[in-house]
């Protein structure tokens, strides 16, 4: 069933029902008025606010204050859009000029996160939708009054979703982080374990970052939720519990697939390869029967969904004990699985402990566990409003060039409405607006889906209104198309743009009858829209091949960073976790930018290429570099020395050298340097370790995988390495 859905982009773990109900209600209000009142013609604009503001503000990760203030503040900007708009439009002159400078002022505002992006969609929508009012100042007040009372509606529907449930937002993350957490240890599985350059590829890279992004965001929601507590609420701990339960696990299946990614090579490593795949497949299952708890309200269904847990774990512990089996057989030997499976069952015993304690905590929101904060990956000071704005503020910056393109194209078609006269050329204009990004391959893909979606809801509506004459009936089917619309916005867009499609022209069909030419109308304008996006793009393109050396600058950068902290720490310098936490943050957001800006290369033409292959090594080379980095600090705390290591600061200068070379090489075009000789440096670690191992052998137990890790790490900066030299010798005549 999940691959028949996978076949046609359905994603239905962002189904969401409840959403949909709420939007629903406050979309029916206002219409449901109009009809009552006999207005029904006046009630399409406020029921349109409400719709629009629920469709994009409705769906968004935030607490319900910060959605409660969202939306008042997407009503006024609608309300002020509708009435100014409908003002302007009567000078055109004026109006093509307000309408460059809204457009692309409220799309650079998206540099500041998604909830001022979502806040400045429905302002867009009835600033473009406004031309085709052209009203006086007595109309265009009533208007603002009329969208003003219909944002404060859609207020108080979120208010009471608010009071009903405060915490629901974050259990939503939490449920989100699970599903992330499955995908993750999925891709690892699905991964070629004897091959190490495969553990770490792009769709695992891209998986591990959305699973720390999704437990950030969990916590952040927490956050923002107890702050706003007047009293104390029972599932506040309970939920902080959760978070930390899971962090946990996140930071040890790090650790337990960098061991892997690192033994991977030693020819032994097969003789247990079979048992840790059978262990991790019994780990997945856990991870969704979790993920099931956590949605169930019910006591009973949640001990009947544990039970399953639990038997799972019990073939986890089976496995384990196969594990050691095989360790007491090689204990006496020079077997080299000997000195490194102990390194595994310890972190299978942590993650099967951790999913144990989960499961309790789950089946007792009451259990008596004083909460205390841990550090958790992903939690990152936000930039200031000024350096954020200052760092975007050049044509060097994608959101920048994507503002000023996305403004001159809609003013352009807005241009050619006035023009040519069209009929509801607004259309062709926002379908400019939600087709046209900031990369080729979403922009093309977003077309296709917007055609067929727009033709195949076209053609629905039509047979809708040609059988259902009846106002009533057709107004229901209305109020079940728009609920179903919010709901499914991101299981797929072809599926979305069908019922947006009928939801605005069964609304029309209601009001203002007209046959079958709305449709028409509506298709018509969206082949406009769809074809100036393309020409658009070709005439203005911005192609990853410009930003690309910037992502990777950063990604070297902030990986050399979170490199020298850890190997400071393990010099015996003092390094706080949350400093370390925030360079892992860093470490991690570039890397899946860079991910995201090479894979979007790979998706446009390939004369506007980059050579993707050896830009996709050298991100996956620096991937697993900072896995290695983390797996390191993951043992500072059964490491403490009373000295620094030798050979370790020189270590540490060298893999500098190397990644500074790189950043400088992306910065400014510099010559490649030889890559230095590890091999001094590693062998110095290694030998001063085995003298303390003889000297602290219960200090020192895990010396073994440290030399293992800082070797991979060296293979790492040399893949690194590797790729620059195929790199810039492909990438040097672009880049003149």
């Amino acid at each position: 069933m999940n691959s028949f859905l996978s076949a046609f982009g359905l994603d239905l773990n962002r189904l969401n029902l409840i959403q949909g109900i709420f939007g629903g209600i406050a979309f029916a209000i206002p219409l449901l008025v109009g009809q009552i009142t006999g207005h029904l013609t006046l009630s399409i604009i406020p029921s349109l606010a409400a719709f629009f503001i629920f469709l994009f503000l409705g769906g968004i990760a935030c607490s319900y204050r910060d959605k409660f203030l969202s939306i008042a503040i997407a009503t006024v900007g609608c309300s002020v859009a509708m009435g100014l708009g409908s003002l302007s439009s009567n000078i055109t002159w004026l109006f093509t000029i307000l309408t460059f400078l809204v457009v692309w002022s409220i799309t650079l505002l998206g540099i500041y996160g998604p909830i001022l992006t979502a806040i400045g969609q429905p302002i867009l929508i009835f600033w473009l939708i406004s031309n085709h009012f052209p009203v006086g100042i007595e109309i265009a007040r009533e208007r603002f009054f009329l969208i003003l009372l219909s944002g404060i509606w859609g207020m108080l529907v979120s208010l009471a979703a608010w009071f009903l449930n405060p915490y629901r937002p974050v259990k939503q993350a939490l449920v989100a982080s699970y599903c992330s957490l499955t995908n993750f240890l999925e891709t690892i599985i699905q991964a070629e374990i004897s091959d190490d350059d495969a553990q770490w590829d792009v769709v695992t890279a891209k998986a591990q970052y959305r699973t720390g992004e999704a437990i950030s965001q969990a916590r952040e929601l927490w956050k923002q939720i107890h702050k706003t507590q007047l009293v104390s609420h029972p599932q506040s701990e309970w939920f902080l519990l959760l978070i930390q339960e899971i962090t946990d696990l996140y930071r040890e299946m790090i650790g337990l697939t960098e061991l892997i990614v690192t033994l991977g090579k030693i020819t032994e490593f097969a003789q247990i390869r079979s048992e840790l795949q059978e262990t991790l497949q019994a780990f997945k299952r856990a991870m969704k029967t979790l993920e099931e708890v956590l949605q169930l309200r019910d006591l009973e269904d949640r001990q009947k969904v544990a039970k399953k847990t639990r038997t799972t774990l019990n073939i986890v512990h089976l496995e384990m004990e196969e594990l050691t089996d095989k360790l007491n057989q090689w204990k006496n030997s020079q077997h080299a699985m000997a000195i490194h499976l102990p390194q595994i069952l310890r972190s299978l015993k942590n993650l099967t402990r951790q999913i144990e304690s989960t499961v309790n905590l789950l089946l007792d929101p009451g259990l008596a566990v004083k909460a205390y904060l841990k550090p958790v990956p992903f939690t990152s000071s936000t930039p200031s409003f000024w350096k954020t704005l200052q760092s975007n503020w050049s044509f060097d910056s994608i959101a920048f060039n994507h503002a000023l393109r996305l403004a001159t194209v809609i003013t352009v078609t807005m241009l050619l409405e006035f023009c040519l006269h069209w009929e509801r050329g607004y259309w062709a204009a926002l379908t400019v607006l939600f087709i046209l990004k900031p990369d080729y391959g979403a922009t093309i893909l977003t077309v296709v889906q917007r055609f067929i979606g727009t033709f195949v809801g076209a053609i629905l509506t039509t047979s809708l209104v040609l059988y259902i004459q009846d106002i009533r009936i057709l107004l229901m089917i209305l109020i079940g198309v728009a609920a179903l619309t919010i709901a499914t916005r991101f299981v797929n867009y072809a599926l979305y743009t069908i019922l947006l499609t009928m939801t605005i022209l069964v609304m029309l069909y209601a009001a203002v009858p007209t046959g079958g030419l709305m449709a028409q109308t509506r298709v018509f304008q969206t082949l406009v829209g769809g074809t100036i996006a393309i020409v658009g793009y070709y005439l203005w393109p911005i192609w990853q091949r410009r930003s690309l050396p910037r992502q990777l600058s950063i990604l070297l950068q902030a990986s050399l960073n979170y490199f020298q902290a850890v190997g400071a720490a393990y010099q015996g310098q003092d390094q706080s976790a949350k400093t370390l936490d925030l360079l892992c943050c860093k470490a991690e957001l570039a890397n899946a930018n860079a991910l995201a800006a090479a894979e979007r290369m790979s998706k446009e033409p390939k004369r506007f290429q980059a050579d993707v292959g050896t830009t996709m090594e050298l991100i996956i080379n620096v991937s697993s570099f900072i896995n290695g980095v983390t797996s390191l600090r993951g043992n500072l705390n059964q490491f403490q020395l009373s000295k620094p290591l030798s050979g370790m600061d020189q270590f540490i200068q060298q893999v500098t050298e190397t990644l500074e070379n790189l950043v400088e090489i992306e910065q400014k075009g510099s010559h490649l340097l030889p890559l230095p000789d590890f091999t001094e440096s590693l062998d110095l670690v290694a030998d001063c370790l085995k003298h303390l191992q003889e000297q602290q052998s219960k200090e020192l137990h895990t010396v073994t995988f440290i030399v293992a890790e800082l070797n991979h790490l060296a293979k790492k900066a040399k893949g690194m390495h590797r790729a620059m030299s195929q790199n810039s010798r492909a990438c040097l005549p672009q880049r003149v």
